[in-house]
């Protein structure tokens, strides 16, 4: 049995198992950067809410950082991490 969902469905899909896990999956500078790429490769300014979702279940988690990361992403316009960067994440933090 498959399902087709868009993409910007799956990716909110990934973003609530992270959240139900409560695991953060970005300790780190370099995580931290490949996820603002992630949401904003796959879902443009939509995806600054998940981001901020996402981040804030780690406990150096800060707002404001977290809008200044995601607008350097959107104006350099990275796209070299994608929902399987995301997947990634997720196992190497056993969240799947």
């Amino acid at each position: 049995l498959y399902f087709i969902i868009s993409a910007s469905k799956y990716v909110l899909a990934l973003v609530e198992k992270i959240e139900a896990s409560g695991i953060s999956i970005a300790p780190s500078y370099e995580e931290y950067l490949k996820l603002a790429i992630v949401f904003h490769s796959e879902q443009g300014e939509n995806g600054r809410g998940l981001y901020h979702r996402v981040c804030s279940l780690d406990s150096k988690y800060d707002s404001k950082d977290c809008d200044i990361q995601f607008d350097k992403v959107s104006k350099r316009d990275y796209t070299r991490c994608t929902k399987g960067t995301l997947l990634h994440l997720m196992k190497k933090y056993n969240v799947i």
